[in-house]
């Protein structure tokens, strides 16, 4: 009888774990969708010729300035209107813009995906939760850093040799539009190595290990739920990768990979092993791109 009431409190207990969490990544896209596409449209906008500079306006008589600006804010009004009828011809162009002279955007989409992932769940499960959540409490030592970095091309590589497998029997392996925009501009292109390795590499790469395994595996791990929230976070981190455009092997491999990085992580109790082996996965394929473009 114990027995029963025991199994049913800890599979509601770990069903209730499970709901949160995904609540947490539905309400993060969410906003993160939102500040992104301000983000888009802030940039179109500037890009535009809607947008006259500060300098040319201080020349101008005060009626004749006045006019201007009235006329740029109907200007916008209808840029609004048109990126809601046609918004993958703005997307693109946006993408175009990031890869062509605008590489600093890179870390602005990072940016706002850390903003939005990991307030919101630093918030619920450590203040409102008091779950014991990854902190960098401990120090990153050299070892950790050679381990991170093998596991890290040993991953790059088996998804590589993967890729090039499924290629080989006709099986879609195609990235979604902006990865392909990205890896094609990224073909000796030297400036947005370096911002793509920055922002996508280390900075990326800190952040999803942070939310996934940091943050979400390690309040399995406080419940005592290893086992099942590793299977249950991998599969999460691989819905997140999901794009409707790109092949089903990107989130299904993103899957195994996230298995493997949580893997790691409750092997050897520490998360800078799977933070330097992301960034180590992320930054070889920047630089595989850099050489073969989107052939990669």
């Amino acid at each position: 009888m114990e027995e029963n009431q025991l199994s049913a409190s800890g599979g509601k207990s770990l069903f209730k774990i499970s709901l949160v969490h995904l609540a947490l990544i539905l309400l993060s896209s969410f906003l993160a969708s939102i500040f992104s596409s301000l983000l888009l449209f802030s940039y179109i906008v500037s890009d535009s010729k809607y947008i006259p500079s500060a300098s040319h306006l201080e020349t101008l008589p005060p009626k004749e300035k006045a006019a201007i600006l009235k006329q740029n804010q109907e200007n916008i009004k209808q840029l609004g209107v048109d990126f809601q009828k046609e918004p993958q011809k703005y997307i693109e162009k946006y993408y175009d813009g990031i890869v062509k002279h605008a590489n600093w955007l890179l870390f602005g989409q990072s940016f706002i995906w850390a903003v939005c992932f990991l307030l919101p769940a630093y918030y619920l499960l450590k203040r409102k939760m008091q779950i014991n959540i990854e902190s960098f409490s401990e120090s990153m030592q050299w070892q950790n850093v050679y381990l991170g970095i093998l596991y890290g091309l040993a991953i790059f590589f088996a998804s590589y040799m993967f890729l090039s497998f499924a290629k080989s029997i006709d099986v879609p392996t195609q990235a979604n539009n902006f990865q392909k925009i990205l890896f094609d501009g990224l073909k000796g292109n030297a400036s947005l190595l370096l911002w793509g390795i920055y922002a996508v590499g280390l900075f990326t790469g800190i952040v999803e290990e942070l939310f996934f395994r940091g943050y979400l595996l390690r309040h399995f791990w406080e419940e005592g739920w290893e086992k099942e929230g590793l299977l249950l976070t991998s599969l999460l981190f691989g819905m997140v990768h999901f794009a409707g455009e790109a092949s089903f092997l990107v989130p299904t491999l993103m899957v195994a990979i996230g298995y493997t990085l949580g893997y790691l992580y409750l092997k050897y109790r520490t998360i800078w092993i799977p933070i330097v082996a992301h960034s180590i996965y992320n930054s070889s394929g920047l630089l595989f791109a850099y050489f073969k473009g989107s052939e990669f």
